[in-house]
């Protein structure tokens, strides 16, 4: 289990590419947090603070996403989209691996566009099993990088939010069903 607050320092920027809306994102997230649990049948605690992972993308819009100026932007009609974009993850987050919990992951990574096709589908309704097929990949891994970007899931995690904070909890129970072990890998954060 572990009780954490990750604020996080964004850039955003907005701009033409090529005649065609685009977009960069930078973040430097900071995590404070406790964590606890049963280790070696021992109930262990242990408290991190510290960077997490530097991440940038560039996001290009190729289909249906003009560049276009704030009045006409208010009143265009979106009839369907298509674009890419590229992640990198730094690994600049703090990392020891002698400690079973860490905030940073110790690698590199780069993600690819496949998250706007994977999420298109899933928003249309069609299940991970589909979109692995589609992407040539398998539903767990879809269910773990992709349907975090559906409107759904966001919908999700907001209501979830507002229970937690109406009913007054303090705790908030994280694991990863696959391997069983307490980890942070809710709101975008990495597991431990």
């Amino acid at each position: 289990m572990g009780t954490f607050s990750v604020p996080i320092l964004s850039y955003y920027r907005s701009f033409s590419f090529l005649g065609r809306s685009a977009n960069v994102t930078a973040s430097l997230p900071y995590g404070i947090g406790t964590f606890e649990g049963e280790i070696s049948q021992e109930h262990q605690s242990v408290y991190r603070s510290g960077l997490l992972d530097f991440s940038a993308r560039l996001s290009v819009n190729l289909r249906d996403g003009p560049a276009m100026p704030a009045q006409r932007f208010a009143k265009w009609k979106q009839k369907g989209l298509l674009g890419a974009s590229l992640k990198v993850v730094a690994p600049t987050g703090q990392y020891d691996a002698k400690k079973l919990v860490n905030w940073g992951i110790n690698r590199w990574a780069f993600k690819r566009f496949r998250h706007t096709l994977a999420t298109a589908l899933l928003e249309k309704g069609r299940t991970t099993e589909d979109v692995a097929i589609v992407l040539g990949s398998t539903p767990n891994i879809i269910l773990r990088h992709d349907a975090q970007w559906t409107i759904q899931r966001h919908e999700r995690i907001s209501s979830l939010a507002q229970v937690r904070f109406l009913s007054g909890s303090k705790k908030l129970s994280v694991t990863d069903g696959s391997f069983g072990q307490q980890n942070a890998s809710v709101f975008g954060v990495e597991p431990i």
